[in-house]
């Protein structure tokens, strides 16, 4: 593993570079104004310089279509500079022809160590048989157990070295799997947040579509928090935090777990009001107020000065039934009378 000094000019930006396979990792130094391709070019030879030295190693051509770069640039003219945060990029190699399995070249050389290790011993009992069968034989009994116990030595060791290498390998998978779902998140933030800033100007400019969605969001936002509080929780933000885990860490997972909270409260609490009681019931009216869907469009500015007046008129002016009767049920929980 090679690193650069964190000193650096700040017309300069360093990028890590991981291969696939674990402890393989480079830190090259960029200058600020190359783009992503670009990056993603000098990785990979660095990469494949730093295979081509390793002793025992094969020869590994990577894929430079496999190859991932966080955070997520908009494509690969992007100028590195303008990417925030520390700059990482995954290469992997490429299959051999005819096979789908990606190679392990660190891995395999030390498991074909340890395979050559395995021979040279059951040659070793079949020649120590072949001893005790001719006493003539001149096999020096000495020379040979010192070399065993050296080869043994040497077996041990890659052994610790292979398994260590796997459970690094299972880790860097894990990282991976983090930062690619973390890419899908932003991904979603970006786009609802492009969003909002077109509701928000539209409804600044006075448009009436786009501040009625705008009064059905705060609606959501206020029953979010309600039903945070019925549930013991300080607000929506607490709550949904404490449901994440590790082993529950997406957005429906958690809102499905939240779900299911709700309703079991709703159902067996007398504290929560008749109002509230209804939306416990109303399985589909539960659903649009916890999980994403297609009336939660973002707002901030004219979001949270909307009235109660003319919150309910945005409801009320909701085209589609189905919807209107939703937003109505929940309207009715959070002011505790119809719109």
């Amino acid at each position: 593993m090679a690193c650069l000094s964190p000193q650096m000019p700040s017309d300069r930006k360093q990028v890590v570079v991981l291969y696939a396979e674990t402890k393989l990792q480079k830190s090259i130094n960029l200058p600020g104004n190359s783009t992503v391709a670009r990056a993603k070019e000098e990785g990979m030879k660095a990469i494949s310089d730093h295979l081509n030295i390793l002793p025992g190693v094969p020869h590994v051509s990577l894929d430079p279509d496999c190859t991932d770069f966080y955070p997520a640039p908009k494509d690969d003219n992007t100028i590195i500079r303008s990417l925030e945060g520390n700059l990482t990029m995954v290469v992997y190699p490429e299959p051999p022809k005819g096979q789908c399995l990606t190679p392990s070249p660190f891995v395999d050389a030390l498991q074909s160590a340890s395979h050559e290790v395995r021979n040279f011993k059951a040659q070793k009992n079949a020649a120590s048989l072949i001893r005790e069968e001719s006493p003539r034989c001149n096999i020096k009994q000495v020379g040979i157990d010192a070399l065993l116990r050296r080869f043994e030595a040497m077996e041990d060791r890659f052994e610790h070295d292979i398994a260590e290498l796997k459970r690094d390998n299972a880790e860097l998978k894990r990282d991976n799997a983090e930062l690619k779902r973390d890419n899908t998140e932003l991904k979603q933030d970006n786009a609802e947040l492009s969003d909002r800033i077109d509701e928000t100007i539209r409804a600044v400019l006075g448009d009436k579509v786009a501040i009625d969605k705008i009064r059905r969001r705060v609606l959501l936002d206020m029953g979010h928090d309600q039903l945070a509080v019925i549930c013991g929780h300080k607000n929506w933000r607490e709550w949904k935090e404490m449901k994440a885990t590790p082993t529950l860490s997406d957005d429906f997972a958690v809102h499905t777990a939240m779900m299911t909270e709700v309703e079991m409260i709703l159902q067996d609490s007398n504290d929560p009001s008749e109002y509230w009681k209804a939306v416990g019931r109303d399985h589909s009216t539960l659903r649009l107020l916890i999980h994403r869907n297609h009336i939660r469009t973002y707002a901030d500015i004219a979001a949270h000065s909307s009235t109660e007046k003319n919150i309910a008129e945005s409801v009320l002016a909701l085209a589609a039934p189905s919807d209107r009767t939703h937003m109505t049920t929940i309207f009715c929980a959070v002011f505790d009378k119809e719109p």
